[in-house]
């Protein structure tokens, strides 16, 4: 029997370690209000990670923001204004 590597063990793959670096990159942009920096960002996230939460979340919140920017004094936390 074939031992696991510990990437294996972890769950880190060459893809999951892209995801990562695709949503930390999001995430600054996010915070930059740069919406359609983070908007491709998180979704390059997805293409390595599909069932990654996080950056589905943070989609959502990105092309909330694209359509309805927040106010100038904007503090980085989301506000949900609408029920989904």
């Amino acid at each position: 029997m074939k031992e696991k590597s510990a990437e294996e063990i972890l769950g880190f793959s060459e893809n999951r370690e892209q995801a990562l670096r695709s949503y930390a990159y999001g995430l600054e942009a996010y915070r930059l209000q740069r919406w359609g920096s983070s908007i491709g960002y998180f979704s390059r996230a997805l293409t390595f990670w599909p069932d990654d939460s996080p950056s589905k979340v943070m989609l959502e919140r990105c092309n909330a923001y694209s359509e309805e920017p927040p106010p100038e004094d904007w503090d980085g936390v989301f506000q949900h204004t609408r029920k989904r």
